[in-house]
């Protein structure tokens, strides 16, 4: 919901007319939306641990499932094929690329 407000707000700013968004979490990750999925699904699974029993451990197939989905299939390949046909040509655009990661933040100290 953060991220989606942050992009709502970015996106009604005419300043930002045809620019991607970088700021907020987006700063931190390209695809901050799809790594709350992923950690949903996997905290989940982990608050299930104590009650699993035999066959229901094939619960963990869940958020494993979720994750490859959004990183190899629908999610984080369709959109960043979209944003590379939008921006592609655009240096800036690449170095954020390259400096921020796709799905999980990297944590360190800016500076």
């Amino acid at each position: 919901m953060l991220a989606d407000s942050q992009k709502t707000r970015f996106n009604s700013d005419p300043e930002n007319e045809g620019r991607w968004i970088d700021q907020g979490l987006w700063s931190l990750c390209r695809h901050p939306n799809y790594l709350g999925e992923t950690l949903l699904w996997t905290g989940i699974a982990v608050f299930g641990v104590s009650c699993l029993e035999g066959f229901e451990w094939v619960a963990w197939v869940s958020p494993i499932f979720v994750y490859l989905l959004l990183t190899k299939v629908s999610g984080i390949p369709i959109l960043d094929r979209r944003a590379l046909s939008k921006w592609g040509d655009d240096p800036e655009y690449q170095s954020y690329r390259e400096s921020v990661p796709a799905i999980f933040p990297l944590l360190r100290a800016r500076g």
